[in-house]
């Protein structure tokens, strides 16, 4: 977490690296690309490390939570 962080995940996104998302509680769900719309996932990249808002289905299976990614916002 952090600004350090930030910097970090955003050049690990870039390149390719799994996005996860760190929520409220402490959870961290891997972000997951539509493969019908991308453009959410290419936003997450962009905004890797910063505090935003998604949207979409959410599933989980044997501890492992996952967002198939519809939209995506920066927060405050």
């Amino acid at each position: 977490q952090g600004e350090k962080h930030a910097k970090c995940a955003k050049t690990c996104a870039l390149k390719g690296a799994p996005l996860g998302l760190l929520d409220e509680k402490g959870t961290v769900h891997l972000l997951v690309a539509d493969h019908a719309n991308e453009k959410p996932m290419r936003r997450a990249q962009e905004l890797a490390g910063e505090k935003v808002k998604v949207g979409g289905k959410r599933s989980s299976k044997g501890g492992l939570s996952a967002i198939v990614l519809a939209s995506i916002e920066k927060t405050k």
